[in-house]
């Protein structure tokens, strides 16, 4: 059944259906074109994408030639390098996570190892106050 909704392309400024992938219109094609035949005495026979909304429509005209096709690889290197930079920038900031991580780690170990070595110099010095009593005590006894 041909969906009533349709979008306006901001490409054509027309109203057309818009897919999010070339599968989805193709299969809207192979299950809908004979009754869109019926209703209109034309129907849909391929999908393209669309080099300004970045979306799939349909479209009854045959191909026009190698231009479409080449127009088509163009925007998908194009969508494929937006995608690789988004990638890109994901890792960028996962390692600035990670190197973070690591520096508050580090941190904190150094924190824990300066804790740790006050406590034994307390520790010695409390031995050292003892033994000093002790010796002052067995002195006046």
């Amino acid at each position: 059944m041909k969906p009533q909704t349709r979008i306006v392309c901001i490409a054509t400024g027309r109203r057309k259906m818009q897919f999010e992938t070339k599968k989805s219109a193709d299969r809207f094609i192979q299950f809908n074109a004979d009754e869109i035949r019926m209703q209109s005495g034309f129907a849909p026979v391929r999908s393209y994408l669309c080099d300004k909304c970045h979306c799939w429509h349909i479209t009854s005209e045959q191909y026009k030639g190698e231009h479409l096709k080449d127009k088509e690889n163009h925007h998908l290197q194009m969508l494929s390098k937006k995608i690789f930079n988004k990638i890109s920038n994901c890792e960028k900031h996962i390692n600035d996570r990670q190197k973070q991580k690591e520096h508050r780690v580090e941190r904190s170990f150094k924190r824990e190892n300066i804790i740790h070595s006050y406590r034994k110099e307390k520790q010695e010095a409390v031995r050292q106050i003892k033994d000093a009593m002790q010796m002052s005590y067995l002195e006046v006894a």
